[in-house]
Formats: structure tokens, C-alpha cells, sequence
């Protein structure tokens, strides 16, 4: 006695799961872009001291160097800015690498990335109550 009803099949599991991965990594990845964004200015040392094991070559630490520049506004006006950027320094103070300003690129993209990864792990908590509520009302339609 095969009862098959009730029952959601593996195909279509799979697509419960990538519909709600997808809504899911939709919001959590740009959320982790302006969290990333929004860190690596105001808790630029933070950053830095966390990237710089990746980013630096042994023997080095990241550090946050500030200057003041100009940037161009929608009229073409030049605008006083800070700019950030950071360099690898070793013990005695020379600078053995400079990253500029790619570090808060690499934050944001670690973030967004996160951001996805949670939102896969999530799906796949979310997946089977999602499939059984489909379930439950495809049966509740039928009768």
C-alpha cells in the first residue's frame, strides 16, 4: 500500500530550498555589504587587525593610514574627504606592503559572503516547515 499523498517528493524539496535560499542570500548579502561598508570606515583598526593575517606578510600588522583629499561632487566641485587606506608595517615602521584602500573591499565581500553562507544554512532549516506547510495546504485545497 504505497500512500504517497502527503508527501513531498526530493525535487521538489530542492526547489523549497532554492527558492528560500534565494530570498533569503537576497536580503542577507546586501546587508552585509553596508555592514561591511559602514565597519571599514568608522572601526577601520578593527578591520584592519582582523584582515591582517591575511592580508600581510609574517612579521607585519596591518595599520589604518588617514589623509585629507578632495573629491568631485555631482557639480564637478572639489570637496575636502578623508580618504583610508592601509599598509603593511613590520616592527621597525617600514611599510612592507600597501593595500590602499582594497581592505574594506575584502571586509565587505567576507561579510556579504557570510551573509550567504547563513542564508544557505538557514534554507535548509526553513526548508522542511516551508514543504510541509505546502503540503498542508495543497491537501486542505483538495478537499
Amino acid at each position: 500500500m504505497n500512500n504517497s499523498k502527503g508527501k513531498i517528493g526530493k525535487g521538489t524539496g530542492c526547489l523549497i530550498w532554492l527558492i528560500i535560499f534565494m530570498i533569503l542570500a537576497g536580503c542577507l548579502a546586501p546587508i552585509g555589504l553596508i555592514i561591511g561598508n559602514i565597519t571599514s570606515t568608522t572601526n577601520a583598526d578593527f578591520v584592519a587587525t582582523t584582515l591582517s593575517p591575511y592580508l600581510c606578510p609574517p612579521g607585519s600588522q596591518a595599520i589604518i593610514h588617514t589623509y585629507e583629499t578632495t573629491i568631485l561632487d555631482e557639480r564637478h566641485v572639489a570637496m575636502p574627504s578623508l580618504a583610508y587606506e592601509a599598509r603593511c608595517e613590520n616592527e621597525a615602521g617600514m611599510i612592507v606592503k600597501d593595500l590602499g584602500p582594497n581592505y574594506a573591499f575584502i571586509w565587505s565581500a567576507a561579510l556579504a559572503g557570510a551573509g550567504i553562507v547563513f542564508a544557505a544554512l538557514l534554507a535548509v532549516l526553513l526548508a522542511a516547515p516551508t514543504g510541509a506547510l505546502i503540503n498542508r495546504l495543497r491537501q486542505r485545497k483538495s478537499e
